[in-house]
């Protein structure tokens, strides 16, 4: 799971590329929409691969940077923090003190949300094993919905 360093980095990053972005926000969306649809498409078009992991989670090793890098360019968090900080934060705080206070927020509720996340991926894991072909078609099902609605 993330450290709670990699978290505040990447939202920090993402407050400040959205302040600087803010007023293109209205013009960029529709493209945003296409990518975002796109990419839900490819998880799901992922997801419905039967493939079996060849080596067991285990066996895998990655080091502290890897990690890092890896959730900096994380588009689910990179999508997180854009959110929180175009829907919630600038439409009604426009104070620099406001701003940071509710960043931060949102960085420390953004990384407890990751802790549960993995939390709970750990405790269904076995149960997701047994039953891999349903919970892949439901999951598979329910990122086509979500790129569907995106447009409804």
């Amino acid at each position: 799971s993330p450290l709670p360093q990699q978290v505040a980095v990447l939202g920090f990053l993402s407050g400040v590329f959205t302040v600087g972005l803010y007023k293109w926000i209205p013009v960029a969306e529709p493209y945003f929409k296409i990518a975002g649809a796109v990419y839900l498409l490819y998880l799901a078009w992922q997801i419905s691969k039967s493939t079996k992991a060849k080596k067991d989670s285990e066996d895998v090793h990655s080091s502290f940077l890897s990690g890092f890098i890896f959730q900096v360019i994380n588009v689910k968090s990179i999508l997180f923090f854009l959110t929180v900080m175009s829907a919630f934060i600038f439409p009604f705080q426009h104070t620099i003190t406001a701003i940071i206070v509710y960043l931060t927020l949102a960085i420390i509720l953004g990384w407890l949300a990751l802790l549960l996340w993995s939390g709970f991926g750990s405790v269904f894991k076995k149960l997701f094993e047994k039953h891999d072909k349903a919970f892949r078609t439901v999951m598979c099902l329910l990122l086509v919905y979500s790129a569907v609605s995106i447009y409804l």
